[in-house]
């Protein structure tokens, strides 16, 4: 399929001009080759977002998200390819629950992959898991059942792992620092105190632990979620040594602090938690610098009346699939983010980590500024925390495996996503 697409630009500030997307290949137009025709109005194409970090809650977990509602989200959020993650009911721990969950994704609208949970007994499925992004490790308790914070079941892991040509992806916070924190906290304590209970230290002792264990074993990490200048400070040293580990930074710890839980509540709840405004200024001078490698969203969606419960019975995670890249690309229309930064952050170095290809492309409205409205939302949990909030750069069009998704911002209906294969270099 052709499309020839009319005035639209590479660069915010490029020049307007024509180019053909032919089956799925950016190409200048040769000619009158018949084709769809889509009118950009000055629009900037740029390739779909890789999201190596979304939970889209199936199986178990329905109420909150499937494929159909996570994958709606995605397009709307500019993301045409997601790997998700393994801490559904039951977790993705076996190579036949691996298989049942790739059933599932049949009503995906964007390609797709799936990560591998680790757990302290199934190790010898890792080396004969198939075609997984990654291994998730939770050095900290989450969402799930997933937690792996012995040192030596850590260490197993990891050896494993590297003897199979697979990364470690891990949720590095401290388990002993939490449940400290946890056995000192009030009766009556509430979201603002979920910072102290989850503190900077505890990742950073995580963060530690995991470094000198990839150096012990050879093994490749990608530390998801990363939020704290304690962190960033551990983790710079260890690229510049040449440690073979890759950084992720999510939305919502770039784009909001523990300021807003006063308007957020228990919905700002999130693991790790919101922090102070100085971690998001050392998040965003992290990014800039190149210590950050990747965005990943961390879509972790609950419903409603779950987020509504007390703090403690509240579970932690946010939504974020469908604001992704008016969120980025607000931040490059506004100064902070130069564009140049943009494709390596959101596609180019999450698909050299996890080894897939680049399969989609969006034409964005970088003129009309408008709010996230309630009643657009897509995820199945129904809110997001920013509603509201103006953003810039919104997808208008969607194109995933050279197939058009979204079309002058309305779902077309096409289902063309698949599973990505994963090389990792081996």
């Amino acid at each position: 399929m052709i499309y020839r697409l009319h005035d639209v630009r590479l660069e915010p500030e490029g020049r307007v001009q024509d180019l053909c997307l032919r089956d799925g290949r950016l190409e200048e137009c040769a000619g009158a080759l018949p084709g769809v025709e889509i009118e950009g109005n000055g629009g900037l194409l740029l390739p779909g977002m890789i999201d190596p970090h979304v939970h889209l809650r199936t199986p178990g977990m329905e109420a909150a998200e499937n494929w159909d509602t996570g994958t709606r989200g995605a397009t709307r959020g500019g993301v045409t390819t997601v790997l998700d993650m393994p801490n559904t009911r039951p977790p993705t721990t076996t190579r036949q629950r691996l298989a049942e969950k790739r059933a599932l994704a049949v009503s995906a609208r964007v390609n797709w992959g799936l990560h591998f949970g680790a757990t302290a007994t199934n190790l010898t499925e890792i080396a004969a898991a198939e075609n997984i992004a990654s291994v998730k490790a939770y050095q900290g308790s989450s969402t799930g059942d997933l937690l792996l914070d012995e040192e030596e079941a850590l260490a197993r892991l990891f050896r494993a792992a590297a003897a199979a040509g697979v990364p470690v992806t891990l949720h590095a916070e401290d388990e002993e620092i939490i449940r400290e924190r946890a056995a000192s906290l009030p009766e009556d304590a509430d979201v603002h105190l979920h910072g102290w209970a989850r503190p900077p230290e505890a990742a950073a002792s995580a963060i530690k632990r995991a470094l000198a264990l990839a150096a012990e074993t050879g093994a490749t990490l990608y530390f998801c979620h990363v939020s704290t200048a304690a962190e960033l400070d551990l983790i710079r040293p260890a690229k510049a040594a040449g440690l073979p580990i890759s950084v992720e930074a999510t939305p919502h710890h770039l784009f909001l602090d523990e300021r807003d839980l006063a308007t957020l509540g228990n919905y700002g709840k999130v693991n790790p938690p919101l922090r102070s405004p100085q971690d998001r200024e050392a998040l965003w001078e992290a990014l800039l610098d190149g210590t950050v490698d990747t965005i990943g969203t961390d879509h972790a969606p609950h419903p409603r009346e779950a987020k509504e419960r007390p703090y403690r019975e509240a579970p932690s995670g946010m939504p974020g699939l469908e604001v992704a890249l008016p969120l980025l690309l607000t931040a490059v229309l506004d100064g902070r983010l130069p564009f140049s930064l943009l494709a390596p952050l959101t596609s180019e170095r999450a698909a050299r980590f996890f080894g897939i290809e680049t399969a989609g492309w969006v034409l964005a409205d970088i003129v009309s500024p408008r709010a996230l409205a309630p009643e657009e939302i897509q995820s199945r949990c129904g809110w997001s925390p920013y509603t509201g909030r103006v953003l810039r750069g919104w997808p208008q069009y969607v194109w995933v495996n050279g197939e058009l998704v979204l079309d002058a911002g309305a779902f077309t209906p096409r289902v063309p996503g698949r599973e990505v294969a994963f090389r990792h270099n081996r």
